[in-house]
């Protein structure tokens, strides 16, 4: 985050959150995040350069190998990436993939997809004694592994026992043995989680990898790939686009990353701030690098938080809401945001609504920021020509 602009603070009763060190006019750009990790949403696999996350690459280059489940925008792309991530994901990928024969949908492959490779990048921060970005960033964020439902909790364990297999075979070896246990950080959480049918299918990996003979610590590795999932479930970004299907259709899923600051900033029903993903390299920002920027004017000193859900595509289109409407809206945000991120909002809006106050703050900003143009879907972004740009059309403001 940007020291100059914003401040992260802890208090007891609040735990941590961010402010501003400084007042921002709307469209300030407050501080870029730069991914842990990043890969192409597995929908639009074909379309998305699995190296650079190029979108609508012209030439389909698939792996070396031709696995089928990545693809390049050119062959410079396709040594970079498999030197980097690749060389180790490439055989055990179509064990991800055969999940679609389980039933399970693309939503599941992508973020089995993606804590595989923040494994891998472990690995290498492992392997090259990195510490750009350390793991030990992602761990700061609450798993809440006890808050699940029981149908999702047994999605996790069967996915945790995938990766920790992907961990032992692709990633570890004989030699490097001993990184089983400092593999992953110690956590508070990992005692305890409970995982079922553990012995039956420790005794099934074994016979794939001989060098394992510490049942304890198999079961630690296992359980923190758990939490890990966990902890990505509820804190991975989705990074949307219009370049897949035009500007009049709904923006498309491209990409998605895990981000650890995103643990820094807190959810608010009446945002000021609001965030969009970066395309190309331009203007020093790289691809993957998540830009947030001040929807309204923030004083110094004022919190700043951005929505957890999808912006309302109705409201701005309203005058005026029917009161029962509003009941109605709050009710389901409210629901969405306990079942999905496990608490309970008491946001300005949440309070202004359940007291019966007319708050008007969200579908002003949906009216600030969202693009006039006729069938345009898009919405308002800060230009690197100080003005702002709709991210669909392109049209200036």
């Amino acid at each position: 985050m940007d020291g100059n602009r914003v401040e992260v603070i802890y208090k007891e009763e609040k735990g941590r959150y961010t402010i501003t060190t400084k007042a921002l006019s709307e469209g300030k750009i407050l501080f870029v995040w730069k991914p842990y990790v990043l890969v192409p949403y597995v929908t639009y696999k074909d379309q998305i350069c699995a190296n650079c996350i190029s979108i609508s690459i012209k030439e389909k280059i698939p792996c070396r190998q031709n696995c089928s489940f990545v693809y390049y925008c050119s062959n410079q792309c396709e040594k970079e990436h498999w030197n980097k991530f690749h060389q180790y994901e490439c055989l055990f990928l179509k064990n991800i993939f055969q999940l679609e024969n389980l039933g399970f949908n693309d939503e599941v492959v992508n973020y089995c997809q993606l804590v595989m490779r923040i494994l891998t990048q472990r690995f290498k921060d492992l392997l090259e004694n990195s510490n750009e970005m350390s793991i030990d960033d992602i761990w700061i964020s609450s798993s809440h592994f006890d808050k699940f439902t029981k149908e999702k909790t047994n999605e996790f364990e069967l996915i945790a026992k995938l990766l920790t297999k992907y961990i032992l075979t692709q990633l570890i070896c004989e030699e490097s043995k001993d990184w089983i246990e400092i593999f992953l950080p110690n956590n508070q959480d990992v005692e305890k989680v409970r995982i079922n049918n553990f012995d039956l299918w420790f005794n099934e990996l074994i016979e794939s990898c001989s060098f394992i003979n510490n049942r304890t610590s198999i079961e630690s590795l296992l359980k923190k790939v758990f939490i890990l999932i966990c902890i990505e479930e509820i804190n991975a970004l989705f990074h949307i686009t219009f370049r897949l299907e035009g500007y009049t259709s709904s923006p498309q899923t491209y990409a998605m990353g895990f981000y650890p600051s995103a643990a820094f900033v807190n959810h608010s029903c009446s945002p000021n701030l609001a965030r969009f993903p970066i395309e190309n390299d331009q203007h020093g920002y790289s691809v993957g690098d998540v830009v947030y920027f001040a929807t309204r004017s923030i004083r110094k000193g004022e919190e700043i938080c951005y929505s957890y859900l999808e912006r309302d595509y109705l409201l701005y289109q309203k005058e005026e809401i029917p009161p029962d409407e509003t009941i109605e809206s709050q009710m389901r945000r409210k629901q969405r945001l306990k079942a999905e991120f496990f608490f309970d909002c008491n946001c300005i809006r949440c309070e202004n609504e359940s007291n019966g106050i007319v708050d008007l703050s969200y579908m002003n900003l949906i009216k600030q920021l969202k693009c006039q143009q006729l069938e345009c879907k898009g919405w308002f972004i800060p230009s690197f020509e100080n003005q702002m740009i709709c991210q669909a059309c392109e049209t200036f403001r």
